[in-house]
This record gives structure tokens, C-alpha cells and sequence, in this order.
């Protein structure tokens, strides 16, 4: 048995951040079905946790419309993870949920159907409210959500969805006070209630994580964001009477793997013009330093001059970057990742990184040595792997990192007949 922690993977596809990127130069194809196949398939190869699916809310509107960057027209989640069980049953399958936007019974009815044609390999990330305008989208909500608090009402979506799925509710649980009760639903999933990540960085949405879900999605993997947030996650869930070894972080996490580090690198500045398209530079930029500029040149350096007097970044959470707040501590904040890297990045480049997810590049055991010191380290139980494009960006990890985890002992070397919830409790590799 290896000394070492056993390393989990999962990946995404069908998401919106300056990693997964949109456009036909780097695929032949996109959101098709084709392409959810050819990803699966790629998944399955690479013997991941899960595959791990995004959700967008609402469409991003601007003074003209729908930008051209951004990404139109996905496939519904479970639908399309349903379908895709049924090709590949082994490999687990976890899908955004955002519970503003859902009814507790209706959903409780699909995860259960997802589970039942999952064979137990199921779960869901949930999302607990936060696009004000996203119900544009969907119907009218039961309860508006400027009238409640969005965390007790999401929690209270999710205890009764957990309860109809034959779980239990925590005992922090809220009472029900909008909702029916549940009845639990018939005939019982293989695994109960559904295995459930929880996705936010709050201290509230910490907390509220760690009193009921089976694992946490965060942008935190490296070695002193991630072993901060382990260490609090854990606390909280020894505080809430849990045992930590039952819960898993997965950290959302960027890889780009080739012969060696000097192709990764010229493959990484290959990328970057379609990591953030021109317009975002210049919109972010002006954004945060609350100026327009007559002339901005996303390959250059940072603007020198100073931000606005006063002024407050309110980007939300576009393309992930953490910026909202004071101009002056956001601007602060690009200057030191830029100093961090010896001054040699690009507005573009340092964009990209204050989107907040660990970016790990080289040759294969390179990339293998970072992952297992990561673990090692408690940054984190594992990671979901952003693919910059589908459906084949990660064949190279999955052919050529994968064997130099598998060697180590530290990752699986096939799939058990299993739920997904035993799947990542699962601490031996093999």
C-alpha cells in the first residue's frame, strides 16, 4: 500500500470560466451531442470519480444583447447526464443544481429518476440561490427571492429534497415553513438520499456545507488557500458532530499537460487570446479600475496609473474573478500576482489567474508529483479538472498522467461495483 493519500479525480464540461474555452479553432465541434459522448467516453478511460456538469442561471445580458463570448444554448444537465448513463454506468455523474430556480418535490422526483438510471452513481452540486436574475429564465418561484433569506431557503430546498430521497434532515436543519413536507419516493435509490457537493466560500455557506453535504466544491488547491480551507471545513464538521473523514473536498482545478514544461508553457501562451477575449480585457480592466481607457493592450503590462478615487468593483462573479470590493485593494491584488511572477505577465495573463483556480502545467510527472504533494499536503481530497476544450483537451493527462498515479499506488486502477458516495469515500486506490 503506498505511504501516500490516494488522489481523486474528477472533470467538468459545459462550463463558463477563463478555462474551458468556447470556440471552433480548438474543436471541431461543441455543446452537441456528440461531444458530451466523446468527453464521457474520454472520462471513463481516465477511471474519474465523476463527471462533473456546470449550470448557468441566466443569460448574460450587456447594452447589445448576448456578448459573442459567451456560451449559448446548453443542454440540461440531467437530461443529458441521464443519456449519457446509459452509455457508460460505471462512471459517476454530478450536476448543478441551483435550488432558487427548482420546486423541492419536482426536483427531489428528477434526482431520484437520476439515480435509479445511474444505478447509484449520481449526485448533485448544489447552488444555494445568488443571480437575482435568473428567474427570467425559469418559472415563477414559489417564493420570491428577494422575500427570504437565499440560504435558509435553499437549505430548506435541500433538506426536503434529501427527505424525499429517503435521507434524513441534519439536525441544524430549518423547520419547513414554505413547503410541504416530503413523502419519500419510491422505489428506494440504491445509494438514499443523493450524494450531495455544496459549491460557495461564505462562512455562512461553509457552515451550512459542513451540517449536511458529502463533499464541498472550491476553488482553493493550493498550499496555503487549500490547507486553510481544509483545516476550517474540518473544524466545522467536528463542530456540527460530523466525522471529516466522511466529507471530501474537491478543488476546481486548471491542468495542461505536454512532453515537458517548455511545451506546456508555449502551449499555455498559445492559449491565452482564447482564455479571455479582447473585449473582456478592456470590460474588466475598466471595470476594476473604474476609468475607460483609450488605449488598452491585453498582451501588455497592467495599467500603471491608479484606480478611480472611490470607486467599487462590481464584476460579481464573472468568469470567477474575485475582485468586488474597494478598486484600490482589487488593483492591489492584480499587482501582486503580477509581482508574484516576476513582472513578466500580461493584463491578460494576470486576469486569468485572479480567477482563483490553481493552474498546474508541465510533462506528465510533473503534473502527477503536484497532484499527489497537494493531497499529501491536505490542500485538498481531490480535484475537478477544468478541460480547456472538449472533447479531447485531456486525453494527454488521462494517457500519460494517469499511469504515473497508477504506479504510485495513489489512484484507481479500475471501477468497483459501487455508488458514487462509496466511490469518493473510497481511501484505498486500486
Amino acid at each position: 500500500m503506498s505511504e501516500h493519500r490516494r488522489v481523486r479525480i474528477a472533470a467538468q464540461y459545459n462550463a463558463e470560466d477563463p478555462y474551458e474555452i468556447w470556440h471552433p479553432d480548438l474543436a471541431d465541434e461543441l455543446n452537441t451531442a456528440d461531444s458530451f459522448r466523446k468527453v464521457a467516453a474520454v472520462y471513463r478511460e481516465g477511471l474519474f470519480d465523476f463527471y462533473f456538469q456546470a449550470e448557468t442561471a441566466a443569460l448574460p445580458m450587456g447594452e447589445k444583447g448576448v456578448p459573442e463570448f459567451r456560451v449559448m444554448g446548453r443542454l440540461d444537465n440531467l437530461v443529458t447526464q441521464s443519456w449519457l448513463a446509459s452509455l457508460y454506468p460505471d462512471l459517476g455523474f454530478v450536476a448543478t443544481i441551483n435550488t432558487g430556480n427548482n420546486l423541492p418535490y419536482d426536483l427531489a422526483r428528477r434526482l431520484h429518476s437520476f439515480d435509479l438510471l445511474t444505478n447509484g452513481r449520481s449526485g448533485w452540486n448544489v447552488v444555494l440561490g445568488g443571480n437575482l436574475h435568473a428567474h427570467i429564465n425559469h418559472r415563477a418561484k414559489a417564493v420570491a427571492e428577494r422575500d427570504v433569506d437565499r440560504y435558509a431557503l435553499g437549505l430548506e430546498i435541500v433538506h426536503s429534497v434529501l427527505e424525499a430521497l429517503g435521507g434524513r434532515r441534519a439536525a441544524q436543519a430549518p423547520a419547513p415553513h414554505h413547503f410541504p413536507a416530503a413523502a419519500h419516493l419510491l422505489p428506494a435509490a440504491r445509494q438514499g438520499a443523493a450524494f450531495t457537493i455544496q459549491a460557495g466560500d461564505s462562512a455562512r455557506s461553509r457552515d451550512l456545507a459542513a451540517s449536511y453535504a458529502d463533499g464541498l466544491y472550491t476553488h482553493y488547491s493550493d498550499e496555503v488557500n487549500g490547507t486553510a480551507f481544509y483545516r476550517d471545513i474540518h473544524d466545522r464538521l467536528r463542530r456540527h458532530g460530523r466525522d471529516p473523514r466522511t466529507v471530501k473536498i474537491y478543488s476546481r482545478l486548471a491542468i495542461l499537460v505536454a512532453e515537458n514544461a517548455d511545451a506546456a508553457r508555449e502551449k499555455h501562451r498559445a492559449l491565452l487570446p482564447y482564455q479571455l477575449h479582447n473585449n473582456q480585457v478592456r470590460r474588466y480592466a475598466e471595470e476594476i479600475w473604474g476609468k475607460t481607457f483609450a488605449e488598452l493592450d491585453p498582451e501588455g503590462p497592467l495599467p500603471g496609473e491608479a484606480p478611480a478615487e472611490g470607486h467599487v468593483v462590481r464584476l460579481g462573479l464573472s468568469y470567477g474573478l474575485y475582485l468586488d470590493g474597494p478598486a484600490d485593494k482589487a488593483v492591489a491584488r492584480l499587482r501582486d500576482i503580477s509581482a508574484r511572477h516576476g513582472g513578466s505577465l500580461s493584463l491578460r495573463e494576470v486576469l486569468i489567474l485572479a480567477a482563483g483556480t490553481h493552474y498546474i502545467m508541465g510533462g506528465p510527472v510533473e503534473v502527477a508529483t503536484e497532484l499527489r504533494r497537494l493531497v499529501d499536503l491536505r490542500a485538498t481530497d481531490g480535484f475537478v479538472i477544468a478541460p480547456h476544450s472538449a472533447p479531447h483537451w485531456l486525453e494527454p493527462f488521462v494517457r500519460h498522467v494517469v499511469p504515473v498515479l497508477q504506479d504510485w499506488g495513489v489512484y484507481a486502477t479500475r471501477y468497483h461495483d459501487e455508488t458514487l458516495r462509496e466511490r469518493v469515500l473510497r481511501e484505498v486506490a486500486g
